[in-house]
């Protein structure tokens, strides 16, 4: 094997391993991303878990409110069915309702936005493996083109046994 001959051979290598590591590089982000994304995505089920904890809390809450207004009621003397206590207890079931299903929608909205953070975080990492797959076949046809350059240029001319390089005619 000649010297231009191993010149080629280790230009060639270095381009193949160059877009080996484009590649590898895009993996391991596409990787990360997935990861980070199933992350996210347990963390949503987790704030709906959440939410549905909060509300049962704030139904509780107004459970033990209304208790306490009917225990208040009977130790006045006044009953259940007397107008105040009866308008009191529909306020007090109303905003115990509206309270428990605020807690719904916060954990809701929140694991939501965890969701769509998971699937930005899948679409970068699409991203970046595509990428690294267009750069490595950029840098593989790059390559084989500065190396078809280089091998043309000691061509012997036609009709001479001389070699043209950049550094002269041999």
């Amino acid at each position: 094997m000649s010297g231009l001959e191993t010149l080629a051979l280790l230009s060639g290598v270095g381009t193949a391993v160059s877009a080996v590591g484009t590649i590898a590089g895009g993996m391991a982000a596409n990787e990360q991303a997935e990861f980070q994304a199933r992350q996210l995505q347990q963390k949503a089920q987790e704030e709906r878990a959440a939410g549905q904890r909060e509300a049962f809390k704030e139904r509780k809450r107004e459970q033990l409110t209304q208790s306490r207004l009917q225990a208040v009621s009977a130790s006045t003397g006044g009953g259940t069915t007397d107008p105040t206590i009866v308008g009191l207890a529909s306020d007090i079931a109303g905003e115990g309702e509206q309270q428990a299903l605020l807690q719904f929608a916060l954990g809701e909205n929140r694991a939501r936005g965890n969701e769509m953070q998971a699937e930005a975080a899948r679409a970068k990492g699409q991203a970046a493996m595509t990428g690294s797959l267009l750069s490595a076949a950029g840098g593989a046809i790059s390559g084989g083109a500065s190396l078809y350059e280089k091998y043309r240029a000691y061509r012997p001319r036609t009709g001479s046994t001389a070699y043209v390089s950049p550094y002269g005619i041999y």
